[in-house]
């Protein structure tokens, strides 16, 4: 079977902005995503991928934080901890997902017609937010920001994101979803803050 990059990785300059282990990193999402069942969502744990590809850990997942940052990769997390607060024995490994490449002149549109939608202050106060969760060159995952200072104080956003951020990059509650759970529980609380 055999799987390449498309000629969007070539035309767009990917090749060049990518560094090695994000290349390396690339190459196994689209081997991956082409053996998946669903052709979209696929998952191993790292112990998996790093036998498999007979690279260390620590490659494959610097490889995919640097492709999540740029919005290359979705990447959704198991809970770290069980409902009543204990750590799980059990976790699930992280879904991965590919998302396509767009060239600099399409991203920059994007990004013109966020602002014309919520404003550039706004999507500017969103996007260092994001980049602290390691989401900033994701469209999706600003916009993600934005809702939530739409339905939460923009403080109350910034403490959580704070909290959330300063966790290692490894720890599994370092997560967007986590920022929503430490907001909900305060509004539940009725946290004035």
């Amino acid at each position: 079977m055999g799987v390449g990059q498309p000629l969007a990785y070539w035309e767009y300059g990917w090749d060049r902005k990518l560094s090695l282990r994000g290349k390396f990193c690339y190459l196994v999402n689209l081997f991956q995503t082409e053996i998946s069942y669903t052709k979209s969502w696929w998952t191993h744990s790292l112990e998996n991928l790093d036998s498999y590809f007979h690279v260390d850990k620590w490659t494959i997942m610097r490889g995919m934080r640097e492709l999540k940052k740029m919005g290359i990769v979705e990447v959704e997390y198991d809970r770290a901890v069980n409902k009543d607060g204990t750590l799980k024995d059990d976790r699930k490994p992280n879904r991965y997902k590919l998302n396509p490449l767009f060239s600099q002149e399409q991203m920059d549109k994007k990004w013109q017609e966020l602002e014309d939608i919520y404003g550039s202050e706004l999507v500017k106060k969103a996007r260092r937010l994001a980049f602290m969760m390691e989401m900033g060159d994701s469209i999706e995952g600003v916009e993600d920001f934005i809702r939530l200072m739409g339905r939460y104080p923009e403080e109350w956003v910034e403490k959580a994101t704070n909290m959330t951020a300063r966790r290692r990059a490894d720890n599994p509650s370092r997560t967007f979803g986590f920022i929503v759970g430490i907001l909900k529980n305060w509004h539940e609380e009725g946290r004035a803050d």
